[in-house]
């Protein structure tokens, strides 16, 4: 994390700091903009000079950072707006009007950046940050609710999660936040059958609940980080597929949007419960669409969410799209081994070491053979379905792949993060195994961004993983090395 000290409103120190940014991290990914100051005043006592301080930092700060971001590659544009440009307020004339002005410049973006998410929040008034003690005296007075830092910034990654489809100016108050929601680290039981509305248009409800521990889903025996069980990229994209499928028999999974792992599910103890929610079917087109989410317990009012997709539910899969392997493909390309991968690079334990053979490999690519899933009740004793929606054995070790590519050519281990878009093309993965072509796309010195497409016996795609990230750092090669000595 990189704290800098700039006046918003001068392009120059904007893009010193940006640079030094790209730098290190390359090409700029987000901009949230959050710069705000207050100069509450009448309007007939209110100078010229005070506006400016006031509507600048705001408008003419966002116009700076546009033109200092203009040739980046955004995904996020997200302005903090206010409540004030809605409803107003008492001597906020200025602030009202900055405000508004983002709404209108958020609209704009849009259009011009399909994309890209951008979103105007106006936010009601925070527990912290602008608002002091005497303004927090006073919203008390007005019986007005504060929204807490926790559970705003939790509203702040809901946001984010829209797709480019979703609302660009959304308003957003303390009363969103469950009223009688007690912190604790496991909800009760008959919390656990109820919908939790984090979103006014859209409730999550229940589908299932899991107790994780080792007895339960031995499989994580395999997939062990400094020392302690995870729950693997894979099996959270079959869980989130279930979840889409459980109200919705006679549907099939065309795939997942925007799968974000938010936090690793870890069993920091014995035990960890996890509960998968999922909304109503949107019908777009000739395809549904569906929210879904693996939360965890409620604390201070808001859930811990581990990860969050939207699923694609379809009654016909659609054809696969050609995909030419040949010249991914080159024998005798890379030097090691099998059982040298994964001694010296990877973690994974005997159940999960399914790459059986390094077909090709270059700086752009990597592809591999991959061996299939045993049956769902060979990796957990009760599982949710008797056979895999997909098949987490062939997407770990295409996890596996990008780990060994960001090894070699940028000397550190990866974990997955996100992947923009998931297609199936057929009910089942084949039974013998799939061909895993793994083309990177972009690689900065923390992230590898690529494609997979996984290909069966006759070269006929069976599904494809886009925009892929993995984030890449040198301390997680610790982690990795405590499961390797163990």
């Amino acid at each position: 994390m990189r704290y800098y000290s700039v006046d918003v409103r001068d392009l120059d120190s904007v893009n010193s700091v940006l640079n030094d940014v790209r730098s290190e991290y390359g090409p700029v990914k987000g901009v949230v903009h959050g710069a705000g100051v207050l100069k509450d005043r009448r309007i007939t006592e209110k100078t010229a000079a005070q506006f400016d301080t006031v509507f600048d930092p705001k408008v003419q700060g966002l116009g700076v950072l546009l033109e200092a971001t203009k040739k980046d590659p955004l995904k996020y544009l997200v302005l903090f707006s206010s409540v004030t440009a809605r409803i107003g307020n008492k001597g906020q004339a200025d602030y009202a009007m900055a405000n508004e002005a983002l709404n209108k410049i958020a609209q704009q973006e849009s259009i011009q950046r399909p994309d890209c998410r951008v979103v105007s929040i106006n936010w009601g008034p925070w527990d912290g940050g602008m608002v002091c003690s005497a303004l927090k005296q006073k919203f008390e007075k007005d019986g007005v609710q504060l929204i807490p830092e926790d559970a705003g910034a939790m509203c702040l990654i809901y946001e984010m999660m829209g797709d480019t489809r979703s609302p660009v100016e959304v308003v957003i108050g303390a009363n969103i936040i469950p009223e009688k929601a007690e912190e604790q680290n496991e909800p009760a039981g008959s919390a656990l059958e109820q919908p939790v509305i984090f979103n006014k248009n859209e409730k999550l409800s229940l589908t299932f609940q899991r107790e994780i521990d080792l007895d339960r889903f031995p499989i994580l025996g395999a997939h062990i980080l400094d020392g302690k069980p995870v729950v693997p990229f894979a099996l959270i994209a079959e869980w989130l597929g279930h979840g889409a499928l459980h109200e919705n028999p006679g549907l099939s999974l065309q795939g997942l949007d925007d799968m974000r792992i938010f936090h690793g599910i870890i069993l920091e103890q014995e035990k960890k419960r996890i509960r998968l929610m999922a909304g109503k079917a949107r019908k777009k087109g000739s395809r549904f669409e569906v929210d879904v989410e693996i939360r965890n317990g409620i604390k201070d009012g808001v859930e811990m969410i581990h990860s969050g997709a939207t699923a694609i539910l379809t009654d016909q899969l659609e054809p696969p799209p050609h995909f030419n392997a040949s010249g991914h493909i080159r024998p005798n390309t890379y030097s090691r081994s099998i059982d040298e991968i994964y001694e010296k690079i990877l973690f994974h334990g005997i159940e999960l070491r399914g790459i059986q053979e390094i077909m090709g490999y270059s700086s752009q690519s990597i592809s591999a053979r991959i061996a299939s899933a045993p049956s769902p009740d060979q990796w957990m004793t009760d599982p949710l379905r008797s056979r895999w929606i997909a098949d987490p054995l062939v997407f770990d070790c295409a996890c596996q792949m990008a780990i060994i590519w960001c090894f070699e050519e940028r000397g550190m281990v990866s974990l997955p993060s996100y992947s923009a878009s998931y297609r199936q093309y057929r009910d089942r993965f084949p039974s013998e195994g799939v061909t895993a072509v793994l083309e990177v796309k972009e690689a900065t010195d923390h992230i590898m961004t690529g494609d997979f497409t996984f290909l069966d016996a006759d070269n006929v795609v069976v599904a494809t993983l886009t925009g892929y990230e993995a984030v890449m750092d040198a301390s997680l090669s610790r982690a990795f090395k405590t499961e390797c000595a163990a």
